[in-house]
């Protein structure tokens, strides 16, 4: 008798389907390790989410 294979990750866009055999074990640790950054940014910050940061770019500066 023979075990059933286990079931790998896929990624699917439409009908095209890609499954993570090799790969997901690999992804799961990297997605687990961003959380952690995450949540280690969040609660160091002192913030609920990520802080505006005004846009210094499209200001003009004259000098008359």
């Amino acid at each position: 008798m023979t075990s059933a294979p286990e079931a790998a990750a896929v990624l699917q866009r439409g009908m095209e389907r890609v499954e993570l055999r090799y790969t997901s074990a690999l992804l799961n640790d990297f997605l687990l390790a961003m959380t952690r950054i995450q949540g280690d940014f969040t609660r160091l910050s002192g913030t609920t989410g990520f802080a505006a940061v005004p846009d210094t770019r499209s200001r003009r500066h004259s000098h008359a």
